[in-house]
């Protein structure tokens, strides 16, 4: 289980930084308005 966890939080990071600069502000922003809600 720990193992699926590192990898998992290993393959997220590669994923956002791989974004855009557009692309990690418009998920930012929808992270923000989810959190407001």
């Amino acid at each position: 289980m720990m193992e699926t966890a590192k990898a998992t939080a290993k393959d997220t990071i590669a994923a956002l930084s791989a974004l855009t600069p557009e692309q990690q502000d418009q998920l930012s922003q929808t992270i923000d308005k989810a959190y407001k809600q």
